[in-house]
């Protein structure tokens, strides 16, 4: 894949009103038969602008990349939309229970066991996985007081079912709104700061929150989870969309073949581990090692004189030697014919 091009995205107001800049990317063409379930843009970008009385608030947006999976466009034709209804969701529901106890996490707006039908169902029927590579994201925001500039990068944002379809109120609409199932942060940084108009001076002190990797979404609410170094999770486990991430993890390998080796992982995510395998990326991946079993290659031992004596010395024949036996049989059957043809002429001249 080549990839190539740019894009600018831009908003200019000039009274009261909004002008909003949808995301645009320099997208890369995929073939016929995997633009369905795939879609890839690369240097894609995005822009809103705002006047409200006089008051200027801004946001722009710009991704590296940004990566699509739809496994449920892939599933439609099997006809599995009524699956749901004939599988078992009570070991799920004990595993889901016991990620959240084991967390302490809140209790989740919705019945687990509707939950989890509901989250088959968005299998099926929404986005699978969504990637955005290099996010970053700064907003202005102006109030009569204050002037308020925040900014948000991550290096990978990783969401698993981005819009699930999970409970719905009387209207018909998601009772959680648009927030994903699972989101992966790696990599996340974030700093706001505060400008008081009336004193001309700074409100309070500026605020940063790095995190080397954060999760978040519905099962984990609010700030989320920040990972900490040389840990190992899995979520979801025991579902299709099983997954696991390593953090800072350090092992020594023993293949028994070549001896040990040392193996490491700054991040490591095996995503949606039960369909098809899954999705492994590895960030920071290093090994390095040394052979300590050397082949060994064995030397063959000189033949004795007495043993070469009987070593035939004449090399094998090819091609002449297989028409010996055909000619000494024409010869046979050539001397045969001879006699009987002298017998015969004996007897007719003794007649």
């Amino acid at each position: 894949l080549s990839l190539l091009g740019n894009t600018t995205a831009s908003s200019a107001v000039t009274s009261n009103g909004s002008e909003n800049r949808p995301a645009a990317c320099a997208g890369i063409e995929l073939p016929e038969l995997i633009s369905p379930i795939l879609s890839i843009g690369v240097a894609c970008g995005a822009s809103s602008a705002s006047i409200n009385n006089g008051l200027l608030n801004s946001v722009a947006t710009g991704q590296v990349g940004d990566i699509s999976l739809s496994v449920n466009n892939l599933l439609a034709p099997l006809g599995l939309q009524d699956l749901t209804q004939t599988l078992p969701v009570g070991s799920l529901v004990s595993t889901l229970l016991g990620v959240t106890n084991a967390l302490n996490l809140p209790a989740l707006p919705i019945q687990p066991d509707d939950l989890l039908t509901s989250l088959l169902d968005s299998v099926l029927n929404t986005e699978t996985l969504q990637v955005t590579i290099g996010d970053a994201k700064s907003t202005v925001t102006n109030t009569v007081n204050t002037v308020t500039a925040s900014s948000h990068s991550a290096a990978v944002d990783i969401k698993i079912l981005p819009t699930p379809q999970l409970g719905r109120d009387s209207a018909g609409k998601p009772i959680l709104g648009s927030v994903p199932l699972l989101q992966i942060i790696i990599g996340e940084a974030a700093a706001t700061s505060t400008y008081d108009r009336l004193t001309g001076l700074p409100v309070g002190d500026p605020t940063f929150d790095p995190a080397i990797v954060r999760i978040k979404g519905l099962l984990f609410p609010g700030e989320g989870l920040k990972l900490a170094l040389g840990q190992d999770l899995t979520l979801l486990a025991g579902t299709p969309l099983e997954s696991t991430i390593k953090l800072g993890v350090g092992k020594i390998v023993d293949d028994g073949a070549f001896g040990k080796k040392a193996v490491a992982d700054g991040v490591a995510i095996e995503l949606l581990k039960g369909i098809s395998g899954g999705i492994v990326l590895n960030l920071a991946h290093a090994e390095a090692g040394a052979i300590a079993k050397l082949a060994q290659t064995k030397v063959l031992d000189v033949p004795s004189i007495d043993i070469a004596r009987d070593i035939p010395t004449a090399l094998p024949r090819t091609g002449a030697e297989t028409a010996i036996p055909l000619a000494l049989a024409g010869a046979a059957v050539a001397i045969v014919a001879i006699r009987r043809y002298r017998l015969v002429a004996a007897a007719a001249t003794t007649k």
